[in-house]
Order: C-alpha cells, then sequence, then structure tokens
C-alpha cells in the first residue's frame, strides 16, 4: 500500500471518528461525561500508535484544550461538587458546547491540513539543530553570558523577595520578581532556554551538552520556587515533543512533570480536604472557571470585562505600552480588578470567545483553532523556530487569551530566530582606479 494512499485512508478514519463524537453527543447530550473521555483517550491512542509525525503533536494540544474545557464539568459531575456563583447547569451546558466546538475544529483541521501534519518531528529538530551548529563562536559565548547573568539577577531577586530558595511554589511573591512579571524578560529567558534545549539535543561534545544542562537548571530553578508551573510547562513541553527518545521515556517525563504540576499546590495549601486539595491542586479547572462565571455574569459585568478585555484592545499588546492608545488586561486579571474573584485566574479562549460574540463564539473558535493549528503546521513561510514554539505555547492555549498567545508565539519566535540564525555578511572588493 502506498504511502499516499495510507494517508488517505488515515484522513477518513479520522473524519469519520469527529463525525461520529459530534453526532452522538448532538443526539444524547447527557453523553458527554463519557464521550469527552474517550474522545481524550482517542487522541492519546493514536498518538501513541503514531508520535513522530507532526500532526501527533496536534494531537496533543488537543487533548490538553480538551482537558481545560471540560475537566470543571467532570470533577462537578463525579464529586457533586458546586463551584461558587455557578449553577450545575451552567457547568454542564459551557463544557458540552465547548467540546462541540473543538471537536468541530478538529474536523476542518482534518479535512484541509491533515496531510500537511504528515512531516516527520526529525527533520524539524535537524533543521533547527543544523542552524543552531553553524552560529559562530562569538555568540555562542554571548549566549552563555547572557544565561549566566540573568540566572544570577533571578537569583538575587528571589533572595531579595523571599529570602530563601526553597522549591514550595512562593506564588504570592510572583508580582514581585521581575522575570514573572515582565512579559518580555520572559520572552528573552524562553528563547534562550529553547536555543539551548537543542544545543544539547545537538550532541556536540559532553562538555559542552553538560554545559548547558548546567545553565538550564541555574536559569529556571527560581522559576520553582515560586512554583511557577506555567513557564516550566512550556520548557519541559518542548524537550517532550522534539526529544528523540522512546515512548517509554516520554512517559517517565510526562508523569515526572504531573508530579511536579500538582504537587507543588499540595504542597503549598496542605492535606486538610480530599475535595478541596482536588481542586486546589487541578491546573485544568480554574482557567474554564472564568468561562463559567462570564456565563452567569450580568449584562452590565460582561460590559465592564470587554472594556478592558475584548478582541479590539488585545490588538494593542504588539505595541509597545508607552505608545498604546489603550491597556489590554488579561480576561482572568480583568475579573480580579471588577472584584469577581480574589486571584487573577487564567482566561480561557472560547469563554473568551464567547464574551465577544455570544453563542457564535463557539463557531469562532472552531475556526479560529483551525487556523491557529494552520499556522503551526505551516510554520509561516517555514520557518522552523515559529514552528517549535507555536507546539509548547498552543499547548497551553487553553488557559490564556488569544493575543497574550499570540503575542509571545510571535515575540519569543522572533528572538530563538535572531539566537540561531547566523549572521552571514556578504562584501564585495572594489578597486578604484585613480
Amino acid at each position: 500500500m502506498s504511502f499516499s494512499l495510507t494517508i488517505k485512508i488515515d484522513q477518513l478514519l479520522e473524519i469519520a471518528v469527529v463525525l461520529l463524537f459530534s453526532i452522538l453527543l448532538l443526539v444524547d447530550p447527557e453523553l458527554l461525561s463519557i464521550l469527552s473521555v474517550v474522545w481524550i483517550l482517542w487522541h492519546v491512542v493514536r498518538y501513541i500508535i503514531r508520535p513522530n509525525e507532526l500532526f501527533s503533536i496536534v494531537r496533543i494540544l488537543i487533548v490538553l484544550l480538551s482537558l481545560y474545557s471540560t475537566m470543571a464539568f467532570q470533577v462537578s459531575s463525579l464529586l457533586e461538587f458546586q463551584y461558587y456563583g455557578v449553577s450545575r447547569e451552567t457547568v454542564e451546558q459551557s463544557s458540552y458546547f465547548s467540546i462541540l466546538s473543538i471537536m468541530g475544529s478538529v474536523l476542518i483541521i482534518v479535512i484541509f491540513i491533515y496531510k500537511r501534519g504528515q512531516e516527520k518531528i526529525s527533520s524539524i529538530r535537524e533543521a533547527i539543530i543544523q542552524k543552531i551548529n553553524s552560529v559562530s563562536v562569538a555568540r555562542s559565548y554571548l549566549i552563555i553570558f547572557l544565561m549566566i547573568l540573568l540566572s544570577v539577577l533571578m537569583w538575587l531577586n528571589i533572595w531579595r523577595s523571599i529570602g530563601n530558595f526553597l522549591p514550595v511554589g512562593n506564588r504570592d511573591f510572583a508580582g514581585e520578581l521581575f522575570f514573572i512579571s515582565n512579559h518580555y524578560m520572559q520572552i528573552l529567558i524562553l528563547s534562550l532556554s529553547f536555543y539551548s534545549i537543542f544545543r544539547i539535543l545537538s550532541k556536540r561534545s559532553r562538555v559542552e551538552t553538560l554545559l548547558y544542562i548546567v545553565l538550564l537548571i541555574f536559569l529556571w530553578y527560581p522559576f520553582a520556587v515560586v512554583g511557577a508551573r506555567k513557564e516550566i510547562f512550556l520548557l519541559v513541553l518542548c524537550i517532550f515533543f522534539f526529544l528523540e527518545t522512546t515512548l517509554k521515556q516520554k512517559t517517565l517525563l510526562g508523569a515526572a512533570v504531573v508530579v511536579y504540576m500538582f504537587g507543588i499546590p499540595l504542597l503549598r495549601e496542605g492535606v486538610s480536604s480530599t475535595v478541596f486539595n482536588i481542586l486546589s491542586i487541578q491546573e485544568f479547572i480554574l482557567p474554564q472557571y472564568t468561562h463559567l462565571l462570564l456565563s452567569e455574569s450580568s449584562d452590565l459585568t460582561i460590559s465592564e470585562i470587554l472594556d478592558q478585555s475584548s478582541y479590539q484592545s488585545g490588538l494593542w499588546v504588539f505595541i509597545p505600552g508607552t505608545f498604546r492608545l489603550t491597556e489590554f488586561v488579561p480576561l482572568g486579571k480583568s475579573f480580579y480588578n471588577l472584584d469577581l474573584t480574589n486571584v487573577a485566574l487564567g482566561a480561557h479562549p472560547i469563554g473568551e470567545a464567547w464574551i465577544n460574540y455570544g453563542d457564535w463564539g463557539y463557531f469562532f473558535f472552531a475556526f479560529l483553532f483551525f487556523f491557529l493549528i494552520r499556522f503551526l503546521i505551516t510554520g509561516g513561510a517555514g520557518i522552523t523556530e515559529l514552528v517549535i514554539v507555536s507546539c509548547s505555547y498552543l499547548a497551553v492555549f487553553g488557559r490564556s487569551d488569544l493575543w497574550i498567545t499570540l503575542f509571545f508565539i510571535i515575540y519569543t519566535s522572533l528572538f530563538f530566530f535572531l539566537l540561531a540564525t547566523p549572521i552571514r555578511i556578504r562584501y564585495r572588493k572594489t578597486n578604484f582606479v585613480f
């Protein structure tokens, strides 16, 4: 059987499966709990079967977005838990339309760009390694110097703000730390880290590999001190997606990430209540909670939130703060500013689409996610750095705003591109005749 025919059969199978899930859910909404679980398991199994293609990474993105959009319902249903200020009907309805929106988006993705997603991950890895290996020695020294300088500044910042280096999740101090509160600093740190990861994967020498591993640990330990799970998760995702390793090793890496993601909040909150701890460590619940609160909010509250966090306001994030005519406030933070929550939660992109376009927002999001995945797979005119960065940031899209996600993808890709691309100056000798 030819390769093209195999891909065609796989594509038809994917279309049939997505249609089956969608139709079953439309016919019987009561199947939401079991179908959302089976939907996630389907993509996990397919990833295990074919883990070496770019579309396999897309499957992980689909799984994570589905978790961010249905976990609140699953916990509410299984534990009969009542979220503060939100009815169970709202939880079920929001999750129901969210997962249908995701399924609709996946259907469009499979129909139009499934074939383009068959590029081997190894080819992306080799392309970026080849570029990085061509970087001059002088620039390599400069990158090492920047990593050491940033690390020292971050460690000093931690000591002055917190007074210790114990990794117990001092998230209350995060706002006081420049490397957490400053987006441009995060972009620089992540760009240097992505560069270092592929420098390690190039395996040029044991000494160099060990050096970059030590630099990464030294650079990222301050994030662990304040329990900055999202930022560390981005770094680990890059390793998980592009490390040339066995499925068993990837499973162990994934398990370690899960322990960290849920273990840090458990240490911070204690073990006084089983239900409380399930919720307190639930990375996938709080972002959707913003969507649930929006569904219960009055027209006046929604209008006040849109004044700060609409799609139109978000366009200004790409312009330096001094030149912005209006300041965009991330959706989760706008809840905190209006005293709707006692902490700035993560946003939920489907809830963001809903607040901008009402029920049509679910349709809008289906096409939005399709275009984001198409953007990832095509790599913006073949820019490898853009593909790599997009894979990590779209994995946490379920807990972020649209414009914040695009801001980090574009600027981190740009910095990474500048770090990894050799500079070649062409000149021509000219003989002047007098």
